[in-house]
C-alpha cells in the first residue's frame, strides 16, 4: 500500500549476517557458526576459568552444554515427560539456527559473563558497565526478551549486592550507571525508531496487538498457571535450597538470573 513503512524486525541481527553474506557469499554463513561456536566455548571456559585451573573441565563445560541437548533428544525415546520437559529447555539454550539463537543468545551469554566479572570478580570498572550497556542495547534490537531478563537480572545483582544501601550504591556508581544507561538510551531511540516507521499490516502478522482488560486476564491466568507448574516449582524449590545451604556466591549469582528468568 501506499502507507507501506519498513519491515519492523530486529535489524541489528540482520546487519551481522548481512555484512558476512556481503563480505563471503554463502560461506559467510560457516563463517558465523564457526565464530559463534568459538565466541560460546571462550565465554564459558573464560567463565569456568575462576574456579578450576583444569583446561579440561574449561573445555568439557562449553562443549556439555552445547551438545546436551543432543542426548537429551536421544534419551526422549525413554519417554519420560521430565526429559522431554528439559530437552526442550536446553534445545534452546543455544543451536545454529539463523539468526536466533546463534547470534541472539551469545549476546545474553556475554551479558552474565560481565555481570560475573563485576559482582563476582569486583571488576567494578567503567569499561565494563560500558560494555554492559552496549550488549544490553544490541540485546534490545536483537531480541528484547534478553533486554528485559539482563536489565532485571542487573537490577537483582545490585540490590542483592548493597540490599538497605541499594539507593547509596547507585550514587556512589553513579558514573558507571550514566554509562550504562546513556548506551541502553541510544539503542532504545534505534528500537523506537524503527517501530514507529515498521509497516502496520507486518506488525499485526508478527501478532503484536493493543491489550484490553480481557486479553490481559488471559495473559495473568497464564503466568499465573505457569507459576503452579510442577517443573517450574521442583526447579525453583533445588535453586532455593542450594542457595540457602551451600551459600556459595557464584551459586548465589545464578538463582539471581533465574529469577530474572521468570
Amino acid at each position: 500500500s501506499e502507507n507501506a513503512g519498513i519491515l519492523g524486525f530486529p535489524i541489528l541481527n540482520l546487519i551481522i549476517i548481512s555484512l558476512f553474506w556481503k563480505l563471503f557469499g554463502p560461506f559467510g554463513f560457516v563463517l558465523i557458526e564457526l565464530l559463534s561456536v568459538f565466541i560460546f566455548l571462550k565465554l564459558f571456559s573464560n567463565l569456568i576459568q575462576f574456579y578450576t585451573s583444569s583446561k579440561a573441565s574449561m573445555i568439557f563445560v562449553g562443549i556439555f552444554l552445547l551438545s546436551i541437548s543432543f542426548y537429551l533428544e536421544f534419551l526422549t525415546f525413554l519417554n519420560i515427560n521430565f526429559l522431554y520437559i528439559l530437552d526442550i529447555n536446553f534445545s534452546s539454550l543455544y543451536s545454529f539456527r539463523f539468526p536466533r539463537p546463534i547470534i541472539s543468545n551469545l549476546f545474553l551469554f556475554a551479558y552474565i559473563y560481565i555481570c560475573h566479572l563485576i559482582f563476582i570478580r569486583n571488576e567494578n570498572t567503567f569499561k565494563n558497565y560500558f560494555l554492559l550497556g552496549l550488549i544490553s542495547g544490541l540485546s534490545l534490537n536483537i531480541f528484547y526478551y534478553f533486554f528485559v531478563i539482563q536489565n532485571l537480572f542487573l537490577g537483582m545483582l545490585l540490590f542483592a549486592q548493597n540490599k538497605l544501601d541499594f539507593f547509596k550504591s547507585l550514587i556512589k556508581k553513579k558514573k558507571e550507571i550514566f554509562i550504562y544507561l546513556l548506551m541502553v538510551f541510544f539503542f532504545f531511540l534505534i528500537y523506537l525508531t524503527n517501530l514507529k516507521f515498521a509497516d502496520t499490516d507486518y506488525i499485526s502478522r508478527l501478532g503484536v496487538t493493543s491489550l484490553d482488560f480481557n486479553k490481559k486476564k488471559i495473559l495473568l491466568n497464564y503466568t499465573l498457571n505457569f507459576l503452579q507448574n510442577e517443573f517450574f516449582l521442583i526447579v525453583f524449590v533445588i535453586n532455593l535450597i542450594g542457595a540457602f545451604f551451600l551459600k556459595k556466591k557464584f551459586l548465589n549469582f545464578l538463582v539471581i538470573f533465574f529469577l530474572a528468568t521468570i
